[in-house]
């Protein structure tokens, strides 16, 4: 990430994670983490937090109280902050299991994927 990093034109950083990619404890003890510490990541040019958005491609990420709210349960992650991490708003087609377009679009960054 280093050239990226330095780059004075840099954007978001997006995270796409495959339809494989379910909510299972592991994974969202994996997504927390990976999260957590990019939200770290920075440089004497650019202190300020790096801007993260995540593409999740499941449904179940997006359950009411559920996963994706238990990996954003951080203040460095919440994305009412200013820095926090944004949802990227995907464009799928209909099925059961994709998530529901009212879900997507959180955060401080609007990412239309």
């Amino acid at each position: 990430l280093a050239p990226w990093l330095a780059s004075p034109r840099r954007g978001p950083l997006l995270l796409q994670f495959p339809f494989a990619f379910a909510p299972t404890p592991p994974a969202r003890r994996y997504l927390r983490a990976l999260l957590a510490r990019l939200a770290t990541v920075g440089d004497v040019a650019h202190p300020e937090p790096l801007p993260l958005v995540v593409e999740l491609r499941r449904r179940e990420w997006f359950e009411a109280d559920g996963p994706l709210d238990e990996v954003l349960d951080d203040p460095r992650l919440d994305p009412r902050a200013p820095h926090g991490v944004s949802v990227a708003a995907i464009d799928l087609p209909a099925h059961g299991r994709h998530p529901d377009p009212d879900h997507l679009g959180l955060g401080p960054i609007g990412y239309l994927r």
